[in-house]
């Protein structure tokens, strides 16, 4: 479970001034937190490569990183031995080191169901594609923001919850057998449909002169 938050509340003195909180020491452990949190929100997002919207992932590691409001972890995560690695921001006690799991690409639009609708994961919403007349696509769009700005690739999901990748390998795509959709894709369509309706009814009108 992802730990709260913890809320700040300003408390006051017996003369009704504000008690403020002490500002930490700058131990040297303190300002290598510092750098290091700062070197992951400010870098390239060069090391991040192109994989399936949905794949099995290996975790190769898991860092709780300090100083991001004590909720947060980075990962490692490869597509197999000689396959691509990259690392991405979780929230901690999500993921355990040396094991698979379901990678989820941030632009995938998922399927309504129970399983991908983790809150311990993220936050989701359902957002809605029409495509054509009477047809609408309902899809999951996972809110992945991490504030740890470029590490948002994606999410990581237990692979208990799918039993119908059981036994397959790092770097497996999993997109067909989990019914994805690129949340682009979905866009698209959804212009192409209604170019399709705008052109149809623009020929209607012709003929009818």
């Amino acid at each position: 479970m992802k730990k709260e938050r913890k809320r700040f509340e300003l408390t006051f003195d017996e003369n009704g001034k504000p008690i403020w909180p002490a500002r930490p020491e700058m131990t040297p452990e303190r300002l290598a937190a510092i750098k290091f949190l700062d070197e992951l929100r400010s870098g390239s997002d060069a090391d991040i490569p192109k994989v399936p919207l949905a794949c099995i992932v290996y975790v190769k590691d898991y860092q709780e990183i300090p100083l991001a409001n004590e909720q947060y972890a980075l990962v490692t995560v490869t597509t197999g031995e000689k396959g691509d690695s990259w690392r991405l921001a979780v929230y901690r006690g999500t993921v355990k080191p040396r094991t698979k799991m379901l990678f989820i690409s941030a632009d995938a639009a998922l399927p309504i169901e129970s399983r991908f609708r983790n809150m311990d994961i993220a936050t989701y919403k359902e957002k809605k594609y029409k495509l054509g007349d009477g047809v609408i696509v309902t899809r999951l769009r996972p809110y992945v923001k991490r504030h740890i700005y470029r590490l948002n690739s994606g999410l990581l999901y237990p692979l208990k919850d799918f039993p119908e990748l059981k036994g397959l390998k790092a770097g497996t795509d999993a997109i067909a057998a989990l019914n994805v959709r690129s949340e682009e894709t979905l866009k698209t369509l959804v212009t192409v449909f209604a170019r399709r309706k705008f052109l149809a009814s623009s020929q209607r009108g012709t003929d009818n002169r």
